[in-house]
């Protein structure tokens, strides 16, 4: 269903009434269809009595806190990726999708590129996530976000001890060596012999 929008919540309200009876659909792509909070809150509803539901893509789209909100309530225990790229994510709905996050306990990918209007201050909140012992993410797309040094050190610091992520797309970013710095560190910590083993 993607590019055919524009979607209103109208529209993904009816939408919401048949998702649940689609028990076989394993994918949900409604990308570039001009959705905003009020439809993702009309689609929420459907998408929390999906049974099986493993790849939900929203990208493109115009979604912020409000949607965000409405689609962590669904707690989908089957989801293993969500596309977020190209939305209206800024500090507060990161903040909203962190929260959400915790949740969904089984999430593998999540692709939050070219939200620029996500800080690098904004990228703290993802840190609590990585620290659980359930995360289960093992790829993340940050790219061409405007993050800078000082995100680029708050994200590795998040990562340090962090045993699931595999693939991290960091690039089109304002980073200089001082922000890649932080992650040769992550890589290998050569302060002591004990985090060199570690950290490798």
């Amino acid at each position: 269903l993607s590019h055919i929008g524009p979607f209103s919540a109208i529209g993904l309200r009816r939408l919401s009434y048949v998702i649940p009876t689609a028990s076989n659909v394993k994918t949900l792509d409604l990308s570039g269809n001009s959705i905003n909070d009020d439809g993702l809150q009309a689609l929420a509803v459907g998408l929390s009595r999906h049974p099986a539901l493993e790849r939900l893509d929203l990208s493109r789209n115009e979604i912020g806190s409000d949607g965000l909100r409405a689609l962590a309530t669904t707690e989908i225990s089957t989801l293993r990726l969500l596309n977020l790229s190209r939305n209206a994510i800024n500090d507060g709905a990161l903040t909203v999708v962190a929260g959400g996050l915790a949740k969904l306990c089984n999430l593998e990918t999540l692709d939050l590129a070219n939200n620029n209007m996500i800080t690098s201050p904004g990228l703290a909140v993802l840190t609590p996530i990585f620290r659980l012992e359930s995360c289960s993410l093992k790829e993340m797309n940050l790219s061409r976000m405007n993050i800078e040094d000082s995100g680029a050190k708050v994200f590795a610091e998040a990562l340090v001890g962090n045993e699931s992520l595999t693939k991290l797309l960091f690039g089109w970013n304002n980073v200089t060596a001082l922000g890649w710095s932080a992650f040769s560190t992550l890589l290998c910590d050569t302060s002591s012999v004990n985090n060199t083993y570690l950290s490798n």
